[in-house]
C-alpha cells in the first residue's frame, strides 16, 4: 500500500485521517476502500455509482479471478468482512453494493457511495477545524503522515498491533498508545522490523488459548524485542 498512501497524501485525495483509517484495515478492505474513495467525488447525484465486473474486483482484491467461483463463496468469505469492517465505529464508510446478473450468473457488483454522508463528513469536519475563540489549533496527525512513509511490512504491523477483531489473523488488540512506542522503536533497524513482522503475526495466530489478548501481544513482543514500552 506505500506507494498509493504517498501518491494519494500528495495529490491531496485523502487526508491523513483517510490514510490513518486504511491502516486499521485488513488488506482486503485496505484495496476495496482505497478503489471506492478514489470514486467519491465522481458526478453530482446524492450517490455515485460505480459498477465493475466481478472477475476485476476479484482481481483488486486478490490478485486472482479464479478464487471463489461460486459468488455465495465470495460474498461471505471476501464482500461480507469487508461490509463490517466499514460498518465500523473506526472506519464509518457508509458504502452498499448488488450483485448485477447475466442471465442467473453474477458478473459484476454495483456499488453505491452516498454523497449526502460525505457532505456531513465534510461540514463536521470544518467545524471542527474551525478556530475557537481562546482555543489552540488542533495539530495534524503527524504519526500517519510519518507512518504513511515507512516500509510497507511496518505499516502492516501497526494495523495489526491495534486491530481488535477476533475474527481476524491481523488482531494483537493493543492500545494505539504502545503500538506507536513499538513500531517508532524499529522503524529503520531491518532485524527490528522483520521481527515485529514476524513475531507480531505469530501472536495473533496462536492457537493457544488467550484470555487477555492485548497482554499476551505486549508481554511476547517485549520478549522478542528486549524492551518495554509503556
Amino acid at each position: 500500500m506505500r506507494p498509493y498512501l504517498i501518491q494519494l497524501s500528495e495529490a491531496g485525495n485523502f487526508t491523513s485521517a483517510n490514510i490513518a483509517t486504511l491502516l486499521t484495515m485488513t488488506p482486503n478492505a485496505q484495496r476495496l476502500y482505497w478503489i471506492l474513495k478514489s470514486y467519491a467525488g465522481i458526478g453530482t447525484k446524492d450517490a455515485v455509482l460505480y459498477q465493475e465486473s466481478i472477475e476485476n474486483v476479484k482481481l483488486l482484491l486478490l490478485e486472482d479471478a479464479g478464487l471463489y467461483p461460486l459468488w455465495a463463496d465470495f460474498n461471505r468469505y471476501v464482500l461480507e468482512p469487508i461490509k463490517q469492517e466499514f460498518a465500523s465505529a473506526d472506519v464509518a464508510f457508509p458504502v452498499s453494493w448488488e450483485p448485477l446478473k447475466t442471465g442467473r450468473k453474477v458478473t459484476a457488483i454495483e456499488f453505491t457511495i452516498p454523497r449526502e454522508e460525505r457532505r456531513t463528513r465534510k461540514a463536521l469536519a470544518a467545524a471542527a477545524a474551525a478556530p475557537v475563540a481562546g482555543a489552540p489549533a488542533a495539530a495534524p496527525d503527524r504519526f500517519a503522515e510519518w507512518l504513511a512513509g515507512q516500509a510497507p511490512n511496518l505499516q502492516k504491523a501497526y494495523a495489526g498491533l491495534i486491530s481488535t477483531s477476533n475474527r481476524s489473523q491481523n488482531s494483537n488488540h493493543l492500545s494505539p498508545a504502545v503500538a506507536r512506542k513499538i513500531v517508532e522503536y524499529v522503524a529503520g533497524q531491518s532485524e527490528l522490523e522483520a521481527t515485529l513482522y514476524t513475531t507480531r503475526h505469530r501472536i495473533a495466530t496462536t492457537t493457544e488459548p488467550v484470555k487477555d489478548k492485548a497482554g499476551y501481544s505486549y508481554a511476547q513482543l517485549v520478549k522478542a524485542l528486549g524492551r518495554e514500552f509503556r
